[in-house]
């Protein structure tokens, strides 16, 4: 009896009886509800996982056999099949964010909460703001280039004479860069090791700006000089 490649694809495409189908070396065929898919069964730390490796629609019984053989790679690696795969979606949608420029994800956080906003007016004129004020100065970086001394930068013009219209510009620059991060991986949150004290990048923001708020000359809150000895 073959304990590996027990099954024929005439008998994934013909099989109607809801089950699991062993082909051997932890590859199941499952069919369930009226559908069909492929499992990878394994044991990691005593704990047994099931990943699915996709329909059988659109995964052949050879693709799910290929399948199957790296993710016993994996685990010869000492490498749980799940968290790789899940690590390898998270850096691609990362490297993805971190080539977004600001003016992207700007304009794609205004379309995906286009039924959000109270009124036409005032989508104008959040979007007026980034593209007077934040546009000129990042809005073609990437938005992990920017830091607090090019946000300043850009709101330098209101520091002085309009405080409230720079407080409103500096909350939606944070609110596009928050937004950027969830178009990245969504990251959960870890225990930071001993004396690591190191804010976020809003945190950060939002630190620099209570400073120059508060009077702090504008040149040491965000490292912009502003043209004075």
């Amino acid at each position: 009896m073959r304990a590996w490649n027990k099954l024929s694809a005439s008998f994934v495409r013909s099989i109607r009886r809801e089950g699991r189908y062993s082909d051997g070396g932890n590859l199941y065929l499952q069919v369930a509800n009226g559908g069909k898919s492929w499992v990878f069964q394994y044991q990691r730390h005593g704990r047994q996982r099931d990943m699915g490796l996709g329909s059988a629609r659109s995964v052949s019984l050879a693709l799910a056999r290929e399948l199957r053989d790296d993710c016993h790679v994996k685990l010869a690696r000492g490498l749980d099949p799940i968290e790789a795969r899940n690590s390898a979606v998270l850096a691609a949608r990362a490297e993805h964010a971190k080539q977004m420029t600001f003016r992207q994800c700007a304009e794609d956080y205004l379309a995906v909460n286009a039924s959000k906003w109270r009124n036409a007016k005032h989508r104008k004129q959040w979007l007026a703001t980034l593209t007077r004020y934040a546009y000129p100065v990042f809005g073609n970086l990437s938005v992990a280039a920017i830091d607090s001394g090019l946000v300043f930068k850009a709101l330098k013009p209101l520091v002085d004479d309009k405080p409230v219209t720079a407080s409103r510009v500096r909350g939606r620059i944070e609110t596009v860069l928050d937004f950027a991060r969830a178009v990245g991986p969504p990251r959960r949150r870890q225990p930071r090791r001993q004396g690591d004290h190191r804010p976020s990048a809003t945190a950060t923001l939002r630190e620099g700006w209570r400073e120059a708020s508060a009077g702090a000359p504008l040149r040491k809150a965000t490292g912009v000089h502003d043209g004075t000895a």
